[in-house]
């Protein structure tokens, strides 16, 4: 972003979020590998109890990421506004599914627990711990509904299968990061930065999938 002046993304919800899930989303694009629609995705007790283990302890390491590059006078009250924004993504993950599903479904559930700390990369030192927490439960709200709405309408369109939704936990929380500062500047620097950062790791990813594909073998 050394091109854009005013870029605000301490905690990498563009520079790490973003960048993830748009060139993935590129590669799988590219790779469309449609046999992948009709094999059943299994879950056991025993694997979904491991996706929340790893989900519990990404949640209690997410300060140590976002506060990694830092200075050190900094990394405290960075740590205080990355876990206020995962106890928003918490609350409105809960609820959201409560409200349209019913159930609480794990697979939702434990991802999009962890949309507030993606999402408050961006304003990590913007928002005092009150709109860290309200960032959390905007996160939460459209990572949930993206994992029951815009995921199939999402696969449907690319032609590819998001398995683990990294779009709607890492991609919709860096689009909520970015535009939450823009909100709070005033200016769209954080937009323009968002919208640079889906096309360069887009065509990147499209890039790598190519190669993949074309080196792959038979599958």
């Amino acid at each position: 972003f050394s091109y854009l002046e005013g870029v605000i993304d301490p905690g990498g919800s563009m520079l790490v979020h973003m960048c993830a899930a748009y060139f993935g989303l590129g590669v799988a694009i590219a790779i469309r590998e449609k046999r992948a629609f009709h094999e059943p995705m299994y879950t056991t007790t025993h694997s979904v109890t491991f996706v929340w283990l790893a989900s519990m302890l990404l949640w209690i390491l997410c300060p140590s990421f976002v506060t990694a590059l830092l200075p050190a006078d900094q990394v405290t009250w960075g740590m205080i506004t990355c876990y206020m924004a995962g106890l928003g993504s918490i609350i409105t993950t809960y609820l959201v599914c409560q409200i349209v599903q019913k159930k609480v479904n794990p697979l939702i559930y434990t991802y999009a627990m962890l949309a507030g700390p993606v999402a408050i990369g961006s304003p990590l030192l913007s928002v005092n711990q009150w709109g860290a927490l309200v960032v959390g439960l905007i996160a939460g709200t459209v990572s949930a509904l993206s994992f029951i709405y815009l995921q199939p309408w999402l696969c449907k369109r690319i032609g590819a299968l998001d398995v683990m939704g990294v779009h709607n936990l890492h991609g919709m929380g860096g689009w909520v990061g970015a535009l939450s500062v823009v909100v709070i500047t005033g200016t769209i620097t954080n937009a323009v930065a968002a919208v640079s950062t889906v096309v360069i790791t887009l065509i990147g990813g499209l890039i790598a999938g190519v190669i993949i594909r074309a080196t792959r073998g038979k599958m």
